[in-house]
């Protein structure tokens, strides 16, 4: 048997009774968390250019476009939706496989193929489950400076996708084998940071064709049951994808969220700026030196490496910034949406600030690892003062909650959709698992 064909058999086992009922809260989190970052990302070039296509396109209209009044097709639907979760480096963060991803990415296909269907609502989150079980299951792919991380995507929303379908468990082997071959991702799709958009349109385009390979499958095209062996070798030098069919262990209890609008690296650095604030609040000026000091990893050390952190010049490379975001925490006393505006990286103060910052790894912080710790020291003519992080807020070990993921939701959602609205999404993602259809939560995330 391949590793492939045991796959689709420990998938089609899945079994939505048997999620214990934290676990499925914990999916109603990581779901309201999407619908934040998605209806946040609203504005942004990248997504404004892709429902502009999408429409353009047309298609049967049976799924929403989260924020908008269109709809479209499902595939379609994964592709605006992917890229809206996306396009904010806002939306929730796995760092306990060994290396950084994001597994609500993949929530979108879901929700599409959920709403298409009108699947139950615990059938909706049950698929969650198995997404970012899959996806936080997989090994860290080797990847000799040449693959993404979203090319694991294929193989897990073509899964979501099968399993909300009731595929049997050939056409769910098929949907795999279909999605393999077409959904690997060059590295290089994640570096283009002073691009408009390509880092955040890549797990989308991979959904997107795992949702077609999906559909595929179901009319009954297949693919090769050698896939997922195949992928082992080119992507992981041939390494045992066993653990993939293990008993579930709900790796999503694992996986946190993010705070602010950054990446996850950065979080626990926004953090310690924003608690040592309330310390220089209206004597900025007078700050000589900011250090900041993060735990000494091969990935943290890349990115003290690449000198263009400290001068942005996209909104993309800002929310990769330490320099900038920990200036701007520092001046502002907060790191929302507003920071971004009017290319405030190249204002002069900020400029300013941001020539004070240095960045460091520090050895000490690796007793909090996984995850992205972070100390500063502020000097200033009269003094120093320092803030240590070592959880950032919604990390999993200093987790949310739903009132805590819900006072996200307001904070980005309030100048977007109205309050009334905001509590109609807020009560139909609490009661999701009574819902006798995703539709009841779908209906209520249109916008005119």
């Amino acid at each position: 048997m391949t590793q492939l064909e045991r796959l689709a058999r420990w998938v089609r086992a899945f079994d939505a009774a048997a999620v214990p009922p934290a676990v499925m809260e914990k999916a109603k989190l990581h779901l309201l968390d999407s619908l934040t970052c998605a209806f946040a990302g609203r504005d942004e070039p990248a997504a404004v250019g892709v429902i502009k296509m999408v429409q353009a396109l047309g298609g049967t209209p049976e799924c929403t476009i989260i924020g908008t009044s269109a709809r479209t097709s499902v595939v379609n639907s994964v592709l605006a939706n992917g890229i809206l979760v996306r396009c904010l480096d806002l939306n929730d963060l796995d760092s306990s496989s060994g290396f950084a991803g994001h597994p609500s990415d993949n929530i979108v296909v879901a929700l599409g193929v959920g709403e298409r269907l009108g699947s139950t609502g615990r059938d909706l989150l049950a698929s969650i489950v198995l997404g970012y079980e899959m996806y936080c299951r997989m090994p860290k792919i080797h990847l000799g400076e040449a693959w993404h991380r979203s090319a694991t995507s294929g193989i897990v929303s073509a899964a979501m996708a099968g399993w909300l379908t009731g595929m049997p468990e050939d056409k769910l082997l098929s949907a795999m084998a279909l999605a393999i071959p077409y959904c690997n991702t060059l590295r290089v799709s994640g570096e283009g940071s002073q691009l408009a958009a390509p880092k955040n349109i890549s797990n989308a385009m991979v959904a997107h064709t795992a949702v077609t390979a999906a559909l595929l499958a179901e009319q009954g095209l297949t693919g090769p049951p050698t896939a997922l062996d195949a992928w082992s070798r080119t992507l992981m030098d041939g390494v045992d994808l066993s653990v993939l069919t293990q008993p579930p262990e709900y790796r999503i209890m694992k996986v946190g969220f993010k705070a602010h609008p950054s990446m996850g690296t950065t979080q626990a650095a926004v953090q310690a700026a924003l608690e040592a604030y309330p310390a220089v609040k209206g004597r900025q000026a007078e700050i000589e030196g900011i250090s900041i000091h993060v735990a000494d990893t091969p990935f943290t050390r890349r990115q003290i490496g690449e000198t263009a952190r400290g001068n942005p010049r996209t909104r993309e490379m800002a929310d990769h910034s330490f320099a900038f975001l920990v200036a701007v925490a520092l001046l502002d006393g907060e790191l929302t949406l507003r920071q971004f505006a009017n290319h405030r990286w190249t204002e002069p103060t900020v400029r300013s600030m941001m020539h004070k910052v240095s960045l460091e790894a520090d050895p000490e912080l690796n007793n909090y690892l996984p995850g992205f710790p972070c100390s500063i020291r502020i000097i200033t003519r009269s003094g120093e003062h320092t803030a240590t992080v070592p959880y950032a807020p919604g990390d999993s070990r200093n987790p949310f909650d739903f009132q805590q993921t819900a006072g996200k939701f307001s904070r980005f959602t309030s100048d977007r959709i109205p309050r009334d609205q905001q509590a109609a999404i807020l009560e139909a993602v609490q009661g999701l698992e009574k819902a006798a259809s995703v539709r009841e939560l779908t209906s209520v995330l249109a916008v005119e």
